[in-house]
């Protein structure tokens, strides 16, 4: 909800990862992790390369990519952790080795999802350039950046050290303001998310509709029998029916955000 996530931006929560206190979640840690091949972090390697960036300042990796010390530090850390848990598997067994990772992968990924969650928005019909814009190459934290610095006068020191969700914040509300989104509020999010749940449920039930206008295909064309006809027009209707009111909740969200 709005209220949460403006919550979020303001109020950081610490996060300790494999006994590193990690530093608040920036927009410079975020773009780093995406450069270093880091957007999804599900084993042992990212996630000891991912803590190590977040526990230095935003932008300090990449500045010493490719120098002694970056090298060194990397190498000391890996060392460190992997010497840690290899005791751990001589002494605890490996079962226990494994589930202290499984921990940390599971706490690093509450680290970025509670600092990157973005707020629920609606987007506006672009005038002049169809109902929406273009698709764009560049990856969509690079748009965030640029709109900070282009637009609302960040340097790209302060840019890169906000904080993921704050940055996040900015670039939605400039987008907002030109007209171009709209930032739903809570109400409106929840009846959105009600609306959504409703259409998930609406397209199960085509799947079986759908279905069983198959099953009645088989049978009138096995038998041919005046029931098995009545009994494929009755699965087409119901299946037509079901077919508007989907279309129908696919507009509901928009009407409701309106």
């Amino acid at each position: 909800m709005l209220s949460d996530f403006q919550t979020r931006c303001h109020i950081p929560r610490p996060f300790r990862v494999l006994g590193q206190e990690l530093r608040p979640f920036t927009l410079g840690h975020a773009c780093t992790l995406e450069s270093l091949g880091l957007r999804s972090v599900d084993d042992a390697g990212s996630l000891f390369m991912a803590v190590l960036v977040c526990t230095l300042p935003p932008g300090d990796f990449q500045r010493l990519m490719g120098s002694r010390r970056l090298a060194l530090r990397v190498w000391l850390w890996t060392s460190s952790i992997r010497a840690q848990l290899a005791w751990v598997r001589i002494i605890l067994g490996a079962p226990a080795a494994f589930g202290i990772v499984l921990r940390a992968l599971a706490l690093f990924r509450e680290y970025c999802e509670h600092h990157s969650a973005c707020p629920e928005f609606r987007q506006l019909a672009d005038e002049g350039r169809g109902e929406r814009s273009a698709p764009r190459g560049a990856p969509f934290l690079e748009h965030v950046r640029v709109v900070l610095q282009a637009k609302l006068g960040y340097s790209p020191a302060e840019a890169i050290a906000l904080p993921l969700g704050r940055a996040l914040f900015d670039y939605f509300t400039y987008w907002e303001v030109e007209g171009r989104i709209e930032l739903l509020d809570d109400a409106a999010e929840q009846q959105v998310n009600a609306l959504s749940e409703q259409a998930d449920a609406l397209d199960h039930e085509l799947v079986l509709a759908k279905a069983s206008i198959i099953d009645a295909e088989a049978l009138w064309k096995s038998r041919g029998g005046a029931e098995e006809a009545a009994n494929l027009k009755d699965a087409r209707e119901a299946y037509e029916e079901l077919l508007s009111f989907r279309r129908a909740a696919a507009s509901a969200p928009q009407e409701v955000a309106a």
